[in-house]
This record gives C-alpha cells, sequence and structure tokens, in this order.
C-alpha cells in the first residue's frame, strides 16, 4: 500500500552538501539560437547529489530521528513542472519532492514497493502519477500528496513502467513493459482503447520501456525493438526511427522545438533525433560536454532544461536546452 507523508511548507536556504550546483560558465541571457546546437543540444546547467536539506519540521524515514538531511541514493525516475522536481528514490522507497528555488526536499510519498522500474509523470495542475510495476497500478496523488485514485487492470495491466496524459488531460496513457502495449484510460479510470495489440507492423510494439506525449505526437520507447514509435494522439500508427542507431532505448523525451531525445542504455548516451533523423549523440566518452552518464533511468523536459535522472551516478543532472537554429 502507498503511504503518504507530508512535509511542511517553509523555505530554507540549502547549505552544505547536496546543492543544486549551477555552472557560471552558463550566460544568464541565451540567445535564441546556437550555431552549434545540432551538434551540441544540451549544455550544462546544475545538479542534485547527495545529502538534501529537508526543510524545517519535515517527516524523517523510520528509524531515522535526524530529519535535516535526505540522501538522494537511487534515483530513479523524475518529473518536473516550474521550480517544482518529484524524484522516485528507490534507495529511500520514497517520492521526494524538491523545491528548486528553496533548495529544499521533503518525502512527499512513501512507497514501499519502488525498485529500479517506475514511471512518473506530472500535469500542469501538479498531479502526480505514478506508473509502479511492483503493484501492477498507477497511483494519482494531488499537489498536496493526498491520493485522487488508483488505475489497474491486473489482466492487461501487469507491469506498468510508463504514463503520460494527453495534452488535453482528458486521456491517461499507461505502457504495459510485459503485455507490450499501451491501455489508454479516461478521466474515470475506464479503458477506452488498447494501443499496439495487432499483429501487423503498424500496430505492433516488442516491448513498451517508456513513453512521452507531444502537442501532436506520442513516442514510445521500444527496447526489444530497438526503436521508437511515433504515434498520432488517438493512437494510429505513423512511422518509427532509430533502428540503426539505438542499441538499447530507454526513457525518451520531446524537447520545445520537436527534437526527440531517447536515453540508449547500450552506450549510456543520449540520442537526439528530429524529423526521425539522428542529430546529435549527448554523453559520448569523446563529448565536449563531458557528463559522463552510467545508468540513465528517466528524462524529462520542462522549460527549456532536460532532466536526466542517474541511478548509476546517483545524481539528477540538469541541463539546458539549446535552441536551434533551424
Amino acid at each position: 500500500m502507498l503511504g503518504l507523508l507530508q512535509g511542511c511548507a517553509t523555505t530554507a536556504g540549502l547549505l552544505g552538501m547536496g546543492v543544486e550546483k549551477q555552472d557560471e560558465s552558463v550566460a544568464s541571457n541565451t540567445p535564441a539560437c546556437e550555431p552549434d546546437s545540432g551538434k551540441n543540444p544540451l549544455a550544462k546547467w546544475s545538479s542534485l547529489s547527495g545529502s538534501l536539506l529537508t526543510r524545517p519540521g519535515g517527516i524523517a524515514p523510520a528509524g531515522q530521528p535526524d530529519n535535516k538531511r535526505i540522501e538522494l541514493i537511487t534515483p530513479v525516475a523524475v518529473t518536473a513542472i516550474a521550480n517544482t522536481l518529484y524524484i522516485a528514490d528507490a534507495g529511500q522507497r520514497a517520492i521526494l519532492k524538491f523545491d528548486r528555488g528553496t533548495q529544499t526536499v521533503i518525502r512527499f510519498a512513501s512507497v514501499p514497493e519502488l525498485n529500479t522500474r517506475v514511471g512518473l509523470f506530472v500535469d500542469r495542475a501538479y498531479t502526480l502519477y505514478i506508473a509502479d510495476p511492483a503493484t501492477s497500478s498507477v497511483t494519482v496523488l494531488d499537489i498536496d500528496g493526498n491520493l485522487l485514485q488508483t488505475i489497474s487492470d491486473i489482466s492487461e495491466l501487469p507491469q506498468p513502467v510508463a504514463v503520460a496524459t494527453s495534452t488535453t488531460g482528458n486521456e491517461v496513457f499507461v505502457g504495459d513493459e510485459l503485455a507490450a502495449h499501451i491501455l489508454v484510460f479516461n478521466r474515470g479510470g475506464s479503458v477506452v482503447r488498447t494501443i499496439g495489440s495487432g499483429t501487423s507492423a503498424d500496430n505492433y510494439f516488442q516491448s513498451v520501456t517508456a513513453i512521452t506525449s507531444g502537442p501532436d505526437q506520442l513516442y514510445v520507447s521500444d527496447k526489444l525493438g530497438h526503436q521508437v514509435h511515433a504515434l498520432a494522439p488517438d493512437g494510429s500508427y505513423r512511422y518509427a526511427f532509430g533502428k540503426d542507431e539505438l542499441l538499447s532505448p530507454g526513457a525518451v523525451a520531446i524537447d520545445g522545438h520537436n527534437r526527440v531525445y531517447v536515453a540508449d542504455n547500450g552506450d549510456s548516451t543520449i540520442k537526439v533525433f528530429r524529423g526521425g533523423q539522428l542529430e546529435a549523440v549527448v554523453g559520448a566518452r569523446d563529448d565536449s560536454i563531458g557528463l559522463g552518464f552510467q545508468v540513465i533511468s528517466s528524462l524529462w523536459e520542462s522549460d527549456g532544461l532536460m532532466f536526466v535522472a542517474d541511478a548509476g551516478r546517483a545524481s539528477i543532472d540538469i541541463l539546458r536546452v539549446v535552441p536551434p537554429c533551424q
């Protein structure tokens, strides 16, 4: 069962370890586009790691009387809106809520069954969706951490690992790893259709590793198929890409310039596509950015920033999305 823990709303600066370290070389006023954006679509910005300062009065985990800090142990998923980050930490068995304004964190929700596979999604109303394969369900929490809804269908949704909502927010897409399809739910929690359950090439996934939704397109990462599928909002098939470039595609995100970012766990890089064509590879050994990813478990883009959960390095990298010139 998901136990919910709420923190007190206070403000405090983060001192010492765990600070969100911003790269001072990044100018505050960035140009509309940068000439090398095709080669380097992401730039260093800041990062989260180590011991994070909690808000005064926050609730400490059981057996840990010192509630002044929370250690970032194994971040396996991240989602963000404005200055708020939600981080699924498998080591803490909890969803952490980090405020980039006050540089403080609280334990937003306790998830006893949390392991290394989980999907997070936050909508514009700060509603948080947690796809948890360990419980075969999607838990929906409001802005204060109160339980709004539990979505489940054990026969069709045995291992949900990814979740997203439509642009209008009227539909919830849940990707299941074991069933290799996407169930579409309405706001009432009823299944309205299934995507990817057919047998033809036009509607069949070998696996569903991650999903993300854009203004007019849904992207499905398929690890076993070594590619990403692009779908219309209604789920009808459009095209696939990355077959020749992706080794083991995982997390996927899209920026405001219609570039698709795919975490490739085969070589610990982020591969950037536009129009189905590979434009750049971020995080390679000879990459001038020098990110050195180990295990990229989650990607999320918000307000011109790319959030990268690296479970191997126990960190959240926050990268600036460099606008393209074309």
